[in-house]
């Protein structure tokens, strides 16, 4: 460099005080700084760019880069070349700076302290793009969580400033808990009941002490009123972001201001929160604002600000919750329960669609614990009515509740992960899932099982997220982060942790244990059986889907089977009901299949030899006609392989053979083999000519005999439409029809399969009626069903297997039967009078000593509502 040049260049130097310092420094040192002037060295403001102006600035600068390099921070950042980050939640403080602090800052102190406070000023061009970004990130964040997030600039703006206070949001939340757990014999709340609050909005690591010291500076007194309530609130969140903030430098390792994945999870982990890694690809996702892929401390609270509000559901599950809570406000709208939001005693159907029926009894449990908070909010006669606690539960409310079942499920994995996690490694392995998975209730095949572990391990796969140390993969295929010293599975390890068995089992229970594409072949057989498009399968549907499936159901035992999973009490099934419904239906169809494996298997290899799976298959498809009352007659050699068979490969080929079955049971439209010989033989009586086939007028006749009549011509209209929808269901049930204008004993069969749905179709209409003046909810009707069913088989009652009224009754005799039998209950001859002067009137036929079901629910009100011979006391 020529030293005589007059030319000053000004490097790209940091823009900050310290180095403003150190760089006049080494000027003064140099050859030419010696003899220089005091007015040839300035120092710049602190709010001034950097540009000094000093002989040798080119080798000063080179200086300075060369001890940030060998800096504790420089090596911390070697790709940075000693042009080191300021820590963000230290860049205000920075900023304030004034120079003459320079004045008291001693020259080591500087080179050691400095180092933290380094700022760098990016190019404009860069600095535009980052804040381009962040504009974009933060628009993203507030369309992604407006519906349960709607102040998200408000926070963003607050977080800057340092302003103290609650958000609208939070005021919300906080007041709706007030409500709920104040003392119900006046306005107040006792400060003994504010770490259960705390707990129940979702604060962590609570500290009774530091709570009770709070509540004491908001009220003298043992009770806090809600204006004093609301104070403690706000003085709590601003002690609790002081204790976060302390947090975050703790497990800030490298002092770099900012937080990676790895750090993340223990901040999370020690606050109280289970960070599922799922979790944390969100976090960053959603409020990395900078896309650096790594978390400053006003990221960290505006995550935390949005898990409070979100309760720690992801995006996507509030966003699925929220139509749940806005499907089931709406179908109680009209019934008018509640002026505003969700009635209180729908909340288990918003946390049983949401989770699943499988969580049903934990779901009535929260449910009632919240009646009762709702009961005794609302106790106080003198309390104000703007002061009672709302109706109807709120969006923010429900969600909450929701939190809380997903906290009982969490703490259920944990104690089936430590139970079967014999060895102690903190994972599980193949064999411990599989006994998990048995011990739940759920038989998957192996291919399911693993379908479901690659996403579950896919979830939680941290890969490109910000991590500041490398994470080495060891030859068993566990990842081992340095960071964290915690294994983390990959998605090629056969074990998994308790992050990913959680994710595992979400997935299994939210699809009962169903494969990706067993579910949507599910939902779409619950699609084509939808008719009305209501988003419930009703008792009338579920037959007509059971039919379909091979099975040979009436609608009586449809209402029976499907009470097992209508969790709501609504009288039919919704698509989560229903997959539940499939689950136990394949539970039992698996049990079956395994009873006949373990039969036919070989004692020393456990599987099913060649010349075996002939007679094991034959021995199971005698068992299902049994149980079905249907025939197919197939050639099954060509299911059988030359090779032994485990139990997964026998339930493949038991799958195949079934469902060739079932499409070959189709073309009988559901009915039974009595029916079908009956129809047979009807039909032969109608064909005189012995032609196969009949002509609408002989169809019609046929139809008259067995009571479908055709007087009018509206009827007639009908008939001809019925006709040729018959038609079309034989096509899909791969009937050949060689004409357009006969009909054959396929056709007739799927038309008497219409015809019959109608006949059902008002006799559950009428039920529904009886059921209404009985006051009987749907479960109540489905139990007395199973009751009359029973007592109908034991008098060995027989219906007509063609007539189109036909029903089950229940004698006088019967039912008297029934009440000794089942309660004990004994009656004289002026109660058999009374019995049966009663069954008259509700038959309507002064002689008749016999009621069909609906006559049975009336019978039952009436004993009830009069006490017949003691019943109350004897089902008490």
């Amino acid at each position: 460099m020529d030293e005589s040049s007059d030319d000053i260049q000004a490097p790209s130097t940091p823009n900050s005080c310290w180095a403003s310092l150190t760089l006049t420094e080494l000027a003064r040192k140099s050859c030419r700084g010696k003899t220089a002037t005091e007015g040839n060295l300035r120092i710049p403001t602190a709010t001034e760019d950097f540009r000094p102006f000093t002989p040798n600035t080119e080798w000063a600068g080179a200086t300075l880069k060369d001890l940030a390099r060998k800096s504790q921070r420089g090596k911390k950042f070697p790709e940075r070349d000693g042009r080191l980050p300021t820590p963000a939640y230290r860049k205000s403080e920075i900023q304030r700076a004034d120079v003459s602090l320079l004045d008291s800052v001693g020259e080591e102190e500087s080179e050691e302290s400095a180092s933290d406070k380094e700022a760098e000023e990016p190019p404009p061009e860069q600095k535009k793009n980052l804040l381009r970004v962040r504009r974009q990130s933060i628009a993203f964040l507030s369309q992604q969580t407006s519906n349960f997030l709607p102040d998200i600039n408000l926070i963003l703006a607050r977080i800057r400033s340092g302003q103290q206070g609650l958000s609208e949001s939070d005021h919300e939340r906080y007041i709706a808990a007030f409500m709920r757990h104040k003392d119900p014999d006046g306005p107040d709340l006792h400060k003994r009941e504010l770490p259960g609050i705390l707990s129940f909005l979702g604060f962590p690591n609570l500290e009774t002490k530091s709570i009770r010291e709070i509540a004491d500076s908001c009220s003298q007194y043992e009770t806090l009123e809600k204006e004093e309530f609301i104070s403690f609130m706000e003085k709590y969140t601003a002690w609790e972001h002081q204790q976060y903030k302390s947090m975050f430098e703790k497990f800030d390792e490298d002092h770099s201001g900012e937080l990676d994945a790895d750090e993340l999870v223990q901040f999370l982990s020690f606050l109280g929160f289970l960070p599922l890694r799922s979790m944390i690809k969100e976090a960053f996702d959603v409020v990395d604002l900078d896309k650096n892929k790594t978390l400053d401390f006003e990221e960290i609270v505006l995550l935390l600000h949005v898990y409070n509000n979100s309760e720690g559901f992801t995006v996507e599950e509030v966003s699925e919750f929220t139509a749940v809570y806005q499907a089931v406000e709406n179908e109680t709208q009209k019934k008018k329960t509640c002026s505003s939001g969700l009635p209180p005693d729908k909340l288990v159907d918003v946390l049983c669609r949401f989770f699943g029926p499988g969580h049903a009894q934990i779901a009535k449990s929260l449910s009632q614990e919240c009646l009762a908070k709702i009961a005794r909010a609302n106790d106080d006669p003198n309390l104000p009515p703007s002061d009672k606690a709302a109706c109807g539960l709120s969006f923010r409310e429900a969600l909450l509740w929701a939190r809380r079942l997903r906290q009982h499920i969490f703490e259920g994995f944990r104690d089936v992960f430590n139970q079967f996690d014999v060895d102690g490694d903190h994972t599980i392995d193949e064999d411990e899932l599989q006994n998990i998975i048995a011990a739940q209730g759920f038989t998957m095949t192996k291919q399911t099982i693993n379908s479901i572990r690659e996403e579950a391990l896919s979830k939680n796969d941290l890969a490109g997220l910000g991590n500041k140390s490398t994470s080495p993969i060891k030859s068993d295929g566990v990842i081992v982060s340095e960071s964290s010293n915690k294994q983390l599975p990959s998605v090629e390890s056969a074990r998994m942790d308790f992050d990913s068995f959680v994710e595992f089992m979400q997935i299994v229970q939210k699809t009962d244990g169903f494969s990706k594409a067993e579910v949507q072949e599910i939902l779409t057989t619950f699609a084509k059986f939808d008719e009305d498009g209501s988003g419930d399968i009703d008792v009338l549907e579920l037959a007509d889907l059971l039919r379909y499936m091979g099975h040979n159901t009436g609608v009586d035992e449809a209402r029976m089977l499907s009470a097992e999973v209508d969790f709501n009490g609504s009288g039919g099934l919704d698509q989560r009901e229903f997959i539940r419904f499939m689950r136990l239906h394949r539970e039992k169809e698996v049990m079956r299949i395994r009873n006949v494996f373990e039969s036919y298997r070989d004692a020393d290899t456990g599987c099913l030899a060649p010349e075996m799976q002939e007679p094991a298959m034959k021995a199971l498809m005698k068992e299902e006609d049994q149980t079905r009352n249907a025939v197919a007659e197939l050639e099954i050699k060509c299911f059988l392989t030359d090779t032994s068979l485990d139990f997964d490969g026998f339930i493949t080929v038991c799958d195949r053979v079934h469902d060739l079955r079932v499409a070959v049971n189709r073309k009988r439209a559901g009915f039974s083999n009595a029916q079908l010989a009956s129809f047979q033989a009807l039909f032969d009586s109608f064909d005189a000519k012995r032609t196969g086939v009949l002509t609408t007028e002989e169809t019609t006749k046929l139809l008259s005999s067995i009571g479908f009549e055709v007087r009018t011509v509206e009827e007639q209209k009908e008939m001809k439409a019925a006709i040729a929808k018959a038609r079309q269901d034989a096509m899909a049930a791969s009937i050949e029809i060689s004409s357009t204008t006969s009909i054959n004993f396929y056709i007739l069969l799927q038309l008497l399969r219409a015809l019959y749905r109608r006949s059902d179709k008002a006799w559950e209409t009428h039920l529904s009626s009886v059921a209404e003046a009985a006051k009987f909810n749907n479960n109540e009707v489905a139990e007395f069903q199973d009751i009359f069913q029973s007592c109908w088989k034991q008098q060995g009652g027989e219906v007509d297997a063609v007539a189109l009224d036909a029903k089950k009754y229940l004698s006088t005799t019967s039912l008297v039967i029934l009440l000794r039998q089942t309660m004990g209950l004994r009656m004289d001859s002026s109660a058999k009078e009374q019995l049966s002067a009663r069954v008259a009137e509700i038959s309507g036929i002064s002689d008749c000593d016999s009621v069909d079901f609906g006559g049975f629910l009336l019978l039952m009100r009436w004993m009830m509502d009069t006490n017949f011979i003691n019943i109350n006391g004897a089902a008490a």
